[in-house]
């Protein structure tokens, strides 16, 4: 990395507050701890080029051997089973810093967390449709009720008095259609709900 670039990067850093590390830390640094802390925190090695811009300013080198050998301790705590299925169920992206061949079981939790995400977002589709048939609900209340109003309104023609009860007629068949629409779709989000309920359990109990 060159000067310049080196010293833009340390001005975003210092600007944003986002330094990794501060002088202080960088000069009593214990790399292989750090290196230990971010794998086990879930980040990736590209972690390591945030503390080289962070130490720069403290003339501090990143004892890259070092930080390498606790990176590699830290994968054993984070790269497990239960991180697989965390990040699955959140449709968050596999870590690739979790190689399959030393630590399988991460795609294992990761496929069964995967397939309680796609119950998850059908479950928020419901819930999606379940709130449009209430704001439905709501207005078909409120046309009802104005309706009903103008049909007890003796004020007006017995033409539009009987308009106005054929047009509640009509609204509350619409309502009942509504109502049992409703009901259906709050049947299936329990169900969706006992379904995820149940693959988070199944998982659990493993």
């Amino acid at each position: 990395m060159s000067g310049r670039l080196l010293s833009a990067v340390l001005i975003l850093l210092g600007a944003s507050g986002c330094a990794t590390l501060s002088k202080e830390e960088c000069l009593v640094a214990n790399w292989r701890e750090i290196g230990f802390t971010d794998a086990s925190q879930g980040y990736t090695q590209a972690r390591v080029a945030e503390h080289r811009a962070a130490c720069a300013e403290a003339k501090v080198t990143v004892n890259l051997e070092e930080y390498n050998k606790g990176f590699e301790q830290g994968l054993k705590n984070y790269c497990t089973v239960n991180t697989g299925f965390d990040l699955g169920s959140k449709g968050a992206a596999y870590p690739d810093q979790c190689n399959e061949k030393t630590y399988p079981r991460v795609r294992v939790g990761y496929k069964e967390g995967q397939a309680v995400y796609n119950v998850q977002r059908e479950r928020n589709e419901v819930e999606r449709q379940l709130q449009d048939k209430r704001e439905q609900s709501k207005a078909l209340t409120e046309q009802i009720t104005q309706n009903r109003s103008r049909a007890d309104n003796k004020a007006l023609s017995s033409s539009e008095r009987s308009k106005a009860e054929k047009t509640v007629s009509a609204l509350q068949r619409t309502a009942a259609d509504l109502f049992r629409e409703t009901g259906e779709l709050e049947q299936k989000a329990r169900s969706l709900d006992t379904k995820i309920n149940q693959m988070r359990a199944s998982f659990q109990q493993r």
